[in-house]
Order: C-alpha cells, then structure tokens, then sequence
C-alpha cells in the first residue's frame, strides 16, 4: 500500500487509464484545431477561443489531457505526499491552475490566459522529463521526448509577442501522445511475457546506429518544424495585403532597399503579394517618386494586423 492508498497494481492501471485519457483529450484538441475554420487559426489565439465550438472543443479536450496528466502524477509517484515531492506537487498544482484557466480563457484576455497555460504546461512537461521516464522506465525515452517537446512549445508560445492558436504541444504531439499510450498498454499486456532474445551484438549496434542517423536526419527537421509551426522544407514565406487609402497611387517597396521591386496600388485599392518570412519587414510606399509613407513592421505586428499593410500620407514617418 502507497501512501496515496493505492496498491502497486491499482497504480498501475491508474497510471494506464490516465495515459489514455491524456491522449485522448489531446487528440480532441489536435482535431479541434485540424478542422477549425482558417480564420479562426490564421493569426492569433484571440480569434480562435471567439470562434465558438472548435474553442469549446480544444478547450475540454486540453483540460481532459491535463486532468490525465495530473492524476497521472499523483498515481505514478508515492513521494506526492512527501515533503521531497517538489516536481509532483508542481505536476498536480499545473493541473489544478489549467483546470481554473482552460475555461476562463473562452471569456477574458485569451491572449494573457495563454501565457498563462503555456507556463502550466511547461511544468508538466518537466514532470514527464523528470518523474515520468522513472515511472515508466521501460518508455522512459518516450516520456523524456513528450516533456521537452511540450516545454519547447511552451517556451515559444510565452515568448512569442502574437501567439499563435496551435495544438498543446504543436501539430504532432497529440499523435506521439497516442502512440505513448499505446505503447504503456502493449508493455501492461506483455509484461507476463518472456522476454524475447535480443540479436548479435554486431547486428543490434548497427540497427541502433541507423534509428540515431534516421533520428538526426529526419526526425529532429520534423520535430521542429511540428513544433514551433515552421515549414519543414525551403524557406518560410508570408502573405499579406497592402490598402491604400490615399487618394493618389503608390508604389510599395518590402525589405527592398534598393527598390527594385514595387508593388503599385490604386488610390483605394489593395493588392496582396508575398515576401520572405524576415521576422522583420522595412515598407516605403512612394507617390511620383517621393516618399509619403515608412515603417518598419515585426512579424508579431504583421499579425496582429491580419497580414494587412495601410499606407497613409504620412511623410513624416519617413524622416
């Protein structure tokens, strides 16, 4: 008997239960991002958690994954109720504040509530860095990898100045998630078993040395790119408007300093075009050669602005 009363079997199968429901409220929450209307997950987390049912969804599905991972923090480790027990009690405190903030960020501030989440999550991740390898040792990898994915997510999402609406733990967390969960079933069911006879040691050295190079070559550009929501191949690119608003037309210069390139926009009009993703874009728009309109514009302002440029006479913010 532990000291949260539970017999070593029954923590197991808390353990199990809760791993499942884990994955599946991080499913529903990938899903609900996945099949949510583009304008609602083009921008930022404002727009999504207004968007009505897809918010509703990822938000129970993102509480359901933390409830799991709370209890699962409570069943793996005995040491909870010890007072050496720092990383489970932050653990089971993670989910109680995400079970007080999922809600309240369909009502108010989404976008300082998901600061807010982020940080939360980024304590369960280390949970699972730290105490869920030792209460799984045998997916400890797993369990490592799950943790410093959802603490990297989390890192950019309090670092990003316009966060972006995407799955808890980017686009493929949720899946890797399942497959956790799958593979703690397959090693309850098996655990009976023999265990089977390894091969050659020069065969299993060279297997090991091809999952590593696999790993480095494909899996880490992957990893990365599901992540942080960057393209996996060739260089990142954004689309955006220009409006014109003066009552003359003008020529549009992007991070074109020798102003080679120029966009021409009627008086009135919008044009969309595209550029490279610099993080950082210097605009000049020009009027029969003179300049009437400078900024230069972040990528987070880009964004909070829905990708739209608005060129005024402004002469003197190019001075």
């Amino acid at each position: 008997m532990t000291p949260t009363g539970l017999t070593d079997e029954e923590r197991q199968i808390a353990m199990l239960l809760a791993c499942c429901g884990a994955a599946v409220g991080l499913m529903l929450n990938f899903l609900a991002h996945l099949f949510a209307p583009a304008a609602c997950t083009a921008f930022m987390t404002t727009e999504f958690y207004a968007c009505g049912p897809p918010a509703v969804i990822a938000t129970v599905g993102e509480l359901v994954a933390s409830v799991s991972i709370g209890v699962l923090a409570l069943a793996a480790e005995p040491s909870v109720l010890r007072r050496d027990g720092i990383v489970d009690r932050a653990g089971l405190a993670a989910a109680v504040v995400l079970a007080v903030l999922l809600p309240a960020r369909l009502l108010i501030a989404p976008e300082l509530v998901s600061r807010l989440v982020a940080c939360a999550w980024i304590v369960l991740g280390i949970w699972l860095l730290q105490r869920g390898a030792l209460a799984m040792p045998g997916q400890a990898g797993h369990a490592r990898l799950l943790g410093a994915t959802v603490i990297a997510w989390g890192l950019a999402q309090v670092l990003d100045e316009a966060p972006r609406p995407l799955p808890v733990g980017g686009l493929l967390f949720g899946i890797a998630f399942v497959v956790f969960a799958l593979r703690v079933l397959r090693s309850r069911v098996s655990s009976r078993r023999a265990p089977s006879q390894q091969g050659s040691g020069w065969l299993g050295d060279s297997l090991y040395a091809l999952r590593v190079a696999a790993v480095v070559l494909f899996g880490f550009p992957v990893w990365v790119s599901s992540t942080f929501a960057e393209p996996l191949m060739g260089d990142p690119a954004i689309r955006y408007q220009v409006v014109n608003t003066t009552d003359h037309q003008v020529d549009f210069f992007i991070n074109d300093p020798r102003r080679a390139h120029s966009i021409q926009v009627a008086p009135g009009g919008t044009r969309e075009s595209g550029t490279l993703d610099t993080g950082t874009y210097s605009v000049v728009a020009t009027a029969a050669g003179v300049d009437v309109y400078c900024a230069r514009v972040r990528a987070s302002d880009l964004r909070r602005l829905h990708n739209r440029i608005v060129v005024s006479d402004a002469p003197a913010s190019c001075r």
